[in-house]
Parts: C-alpha cells; sequence; structure tokens
C-alpha cells in the first residue's frame, strides 16, 4: 500500500528519511533535533533505531535537547 508521507506521524516521516538516508548507503547521518515533535514513546523509538545504526557502523551526528535519550551514551557539548 503506497501513503503519501503527509499522513503519517512526525516521528513516521523522520523515521521515513533516516531509513532513505541507510538505503543511500549512508555512513554518517547528521540529525538536527530529530526528536522535535515527538511523544514519548515516539522518542524511544526513534532512540532504539539510532542505537541499531550505531551498532552497525553507522555514525550518528545529532543536536537533541532532549537528554533522557543520551544515557549511557557519551555527550559531546559545544557551545556556540
Amino acid at each position: 500500500m503506497r501513503e503519501p508521507l503527509n499522513r503519517f506521524s512526525v516521528a513516521m516521516q523522520q523515521i521515513v528519511a533516516i531509513c532513505r538516508a541507510i538505503d543511500l548507503s549512508a555512513k554518517v547521518l547528521i540529525l538536527d533535533e530529530p526528536t522535535a515533535s515527538l511523544d514519548t514513546r515516539e522518542v524511544e523509538m526513534l532512540f532504539t533505531l539510532m542505537r541499531q545504526l550505531r551498532d552497525n557502523g553507522v555514525s550518528l551526528i545529532f543536536v537533541t535537547h532532549f537528554r533522557p535519550g543520551l544515557c549511557g551514551q557519551r555527550p559531546h557539548h559545544r557551545a556556540a
């Protein structure tokens, strides 16, 4: 079934965008506020996908204000 992307939630649209990048064999993904407009369940789904990508050798660079998602990670803070 083919549905227009704008019928899906923001979270699903972001996941589709990430999948498109993976389909192009991206080795590095740069994500700007990927958790914006997502509810708690959608954030967890996104971070699960990001962990799977990391475990498969994809480098992730992302900006977020959602600190709970970084537990157990090594965040790098840089003042602008």
